[in-house]
């Protein structure tokens, strides 16, 4: 992740406060076609190893 400035920003583990590692990011439809999220991130701690799945952009309605 990168802040606006273009330098490295990245997230901390909730539990051990370890850097958590960027696995993949899935488009939701391939995953989940009923999720309000167009995208999912994966990501993991290597320390404690908790896992992440961050939802993100929101999909468009029609009006519903």
């Amino acid at each position: 992740m990168y802040n606006k400035n273009g330098k490295g920003k990245h997230m901390k583990c909730f539990y051990c406060n370890n850097e958590v590692r960027w696995n993949n990011d899935f488009d939701t439809e391939d995953t989940n076609p009923d999720s309000e999220y167009s995208i999912v991130s994966m990501y993991q701690c290597d320390k404690c190893d908790t896992w992440y799945e961050v939802f993100h952009s929101k999909k468009e309605t029609n009006g519903d």
